[in-house]
């Protein structure tokens, strides 16, 4: 379980998440660049991936399918042509899709995708939605919206970012620190211990 937050401010995306990880009954933090839950890459892309930690590893081996246009920009119509299908084939091939009974396909988790101060959303039933200002996504993202929601824009947007991620990990075990930040313009990954 996981919560991913995405904020825009001028022009630049802010993605914060946990390191906590929960399964067999054993708690731990997942501090190694190789396996944060938000991940940066060299055409400028960030996503956070929420819940499965199996779907998390393999898009982080198959991230190549993450690019933007021809033209180097990203929208929801190059999210819907380019990017789903090839996102629905690998995750059918690798068997990581929901549809036991003739259902509508899905998959056990959201995808938060920042690129230059746009935000979107690829959705557990492979709907994609674009937000204006900024979005959380997980089981526990309520929690999280009400803080971001009133982010004072002159303050530091990473620290309060993990004030909202603070406020997640008040409610359950599932959500722990240190927290991980990143953004669209520095393209580096910030660990901040919890208080």
């Amino acid at each position: 379980m996981s919560v991913i937050i995405g904020y825009i401010k001028n022009g630049v995306t802010y993605l914060a998440t946990d390191t906590r990880v929960i399964d067999d009954d054993r708690k731990r933090n997942e501090v190694c660049e190789c396996n944060f839950k938000l991940r940066k890459l060299d055409n400028g892309i960030i996503y956070g991936v929420t819940n499965s930690k199996y779907i998390r590893q393999f898009l982080m081996v198959n991230e190549d399918m993450f690019t933007p246009d021809t033209r180097g920009n990203l929208t929801v119509q190059h999210i819907v042509i380019d990017i789903l299908p090839t996102l629905y084939i690998l995750l059918k091939e690798a068997k990581l899709l929901d549809n036991d009974k003739g259902e509508k396909p899905f998959f056990s988790s959201s995808i938060l995708i920042g690129f230059k101060g746009k935000l979107f959303e690829i959705c557990s039933d492979f709907s994609v939605f674009r937000y204006e200002k900024y979005q959380a996504v997980g089981p526990l993202s309520d929690y999280a919206l009400t803080k971001v929601s009133n982010i004072d824009k002159n303050g530091d947007i990473n620290h309060q970012l993990i004030d909202a991620m603070r406020i997640c990990t008040k409610n359950t075990e599932y959500v722990g620190g240190p927290y991980l930040t990143i953004n669209t313009d520095e393209l580096k990954y910030e660990l901040t211990e919890e208080d």
